[in-house]
């Protein structure tokens, strides 16, 4: 009689590519420089305390991103894609009228306020405040900033496009919003309390959905 086992058999463990290894390295570069940036400042993040944060070694850094200065845009390019993710994750479901303004804004304002008032956005700042003795690389993180504002200006629009608001308008409120949202994070140093920050997100959509209302 033929035996039936009733061990389960063990899946095959997936290998893991090198194209794998090099991506987890690279996303432990973003997230340790990012950690360095708001730990020590910008200037006092060099390559090896970027490289202790990180749990890999200088070399790994230079083989990855060449140089310190390419690896501050790469955590930019980092940055932009979860300000773009959440952009888009609302723009997918875009209000038809005026009168469904409120809702998407809650959503927009709660989902942005995550991503500007995390410590993480912290490092942004130091990168925009940190690189101004340097002219070439303070010259490209301006532009890759205009860039991303540029790109996410253009998401808002797409997104209340058929609300009847006039270009112009949409584009004082987009950045009214930004500048309110970019300025959380250093807010929290003096109230600290997320109850409060919250309640300040709520009234800027409630303040913006009431200009919407009334263009």
């Amino acid at each position: 009689m033929e035996r039936i086992s009733t061990t389960k058999e063990r899946p095959a463990r997936k290998r893991r590519t090198q194209q794998d290894r090099s991506a987890e390295t690279q996303a432990q570069l973003i997230a340790g420089t990012m950690q360095a940036l708001v730990d020590v400042g910008y200037a006092s993040a060099t390559t090896s305390v970027i490289a202790g944060r990180s749990g890999v070694t200088t070399g790994a850094l230079q083989h990855h991103y060449g140089s310190k200065d390419i690896l501050i845009l790469a955590v930019l390019d980092h940055h932009y894609g979860i300000v773009r993710e959440q952009l888009e994750s609302v723009a997918v479901e875009r209000p038809k009228s005026i009168a469904e303004v409120g809702k998407t804004l809650g959503q927009l304002m709660s989902k942005l306020g995550e991503v500007y008032g995390s410590e993480d956005y912290l490092a942004i700042w130091e990168i925009l405040l940190g690189t101004r003795g340097d002219r070439n690389l303070h010259t490209s993180v301006i532009a890759h900033r205009k860039g991303s504002v540029a790109m996410s200006e253009k998401l808002w629009l797409d997104t209340f496009r058929d609300v009847g608001i006039g270009k112009q308008k949409l584009k004082d409120l987009f950045h009214l919003t930004m500048s309110v949202l970019r300025g959380i994070v250093f807010y929290r140093a003096v109230e600290p309390d997320p109850n409060v920050i919250q309640r300040q997100i709520k009234l800027l959509a409630s303040c913006v959905e009431m200009e919407m209302k009334h263009s």
